[in-house]
């Protein structure tokens, strides 16, 4: 049976994943970070030396430029993630998650 005296069992753990989100998102913004700048040369490249397609004659940085824009537009999230995390400003906004089917 249970012993009447003990009410309830309160366990702290300082050490928890949540101390973590600023490394990760540091990552994340080293990483796409480094692929951003690959790809913006990489354009670059295809845009200086006139590469185009053999099938159908489009400049290669056209199609390139819009693959290294969404990538720089990830690491400029990357990087407003990272400072929320590091300020302590909440991750994520409550009010725009999906309704669940109870709802």
């Amino acid at each position: 049976m249970s012993d009447p005296s003990v009410k309830a069992v309160v366990v702290y753990a300082p050490g928890s994943v949540s101390n973590l989100g600023p490394g990760f998102d540091c990552l994340g913004v080293a990483f796409t970070g480094f692929l951003a700048n690959a790809m913006v040369n990489f354009t670059w490249r295809s845009f200086t030396s006139d590469q185009i397609s053999l099938s159908s004659a489009t400049p290669l940085w056209i199609p390139q430029a819009l693959v290294t824009f969404g990538i720089c537009l990830l690491v400029l999230q990357f990087v407003a993630r990272f400072f929320q995390a590091l300020l302590g400003l909440p991750l994520e906004d409550l009010s725009m998650r999906a309704a669940s089917v109870a709802e």
